[in-house]
């Protein structure tokens, strides 16, 4: 279960990564096409701030007869871009292993001294596979973990409060280490039905109602 839930913000990290390459590729049409045709800068109609400003300069470049000077600030300013969208998909890639997910650290965080991540997974899989209670369908509690977009040993948490938003109903833990995880349901029903099983599993230090 936990391991199917780290694949999917993997997944989620390769479309991060598909996007900012997408966005590179779109910035190398851009600046192939201000590189061939001009930069249209001299059409006229409303323009306000910081573009506009800067659209003005530009102008007056081009007015000065400067175009070429003017051409080439937009593509080094393409290139600039493009080469950030590319370090952003390189970093988005290198970082994309499973103990670098927020679920991945999640788990780190909830390590003990001689548990490395891996071996954790499994822990935390068997555990899961012998019996898990669901809240929701997003949130699920085994004999010692909470699971939900964070992970949790239910012994090392000291505190519980809530916290309502306009659609959501929340959890908010907080370890013996201080470490901090948020569970999320849509129903009300669900968040109170988890907040009284934990209470009564463990020896919660307060609640709060936020």
């Amino acid at each position: 279960m936990i391991t199917k839930r780290i694949h999917k913000q993997q997944n989620w990290k390769i479309f991060e990564t598909a996007l900012y390459i997408a966005m590179a590729a779109f910035l190398v049409f851009l600046g192939v096409k201000v590189y061939k045709n001009g930069t249209g800068t001299s059409s006229n109609g409303p323009r306000a701030g910081l573009k506009a400003v800067f659209s003005s300069i530009l102008r007056k470049l081009e007015e000065n007869g400067h175009p070429d000077l003017v051409k080439w600030i937009l593509v080094v300013m393409v290139i600039a871009a493009v080469l950030y969208s590319l370090f952003k998909a390189v970093m988005v890639l290198i970082q994309n292993k499973p103990e670098y997910t927020e679920l991945g650290q999640s788990v780190c965080r909830q390590a003990e001294p001689g548990e490395d991540f891996n071996s954790l997974l499994e822990d935390i899989e068997k555990d899961m596979e012998a019996g898990y209670k669901e809240f929701g369908g997003d949130v699920f509690i085994s004999s010692s973990w909470i699971l939900a977009d964070d992970i949790m040993r239910l012994k090392r948490i000291k505190k519980i409060s809530t916290r309502k938003s306009a659609w959501m109903n929340y959890l908010l833990l907080e370890d013996v280490d201080g470490n901090s995880m948020e569970a999320a349901f849509l129903l009300e029903e669900n968040a109170e039905e988890a907040l009284v099983f934990l209470k009564r599993h463990l020896a919660i230090e307060e609640t709060k109602n936020k």
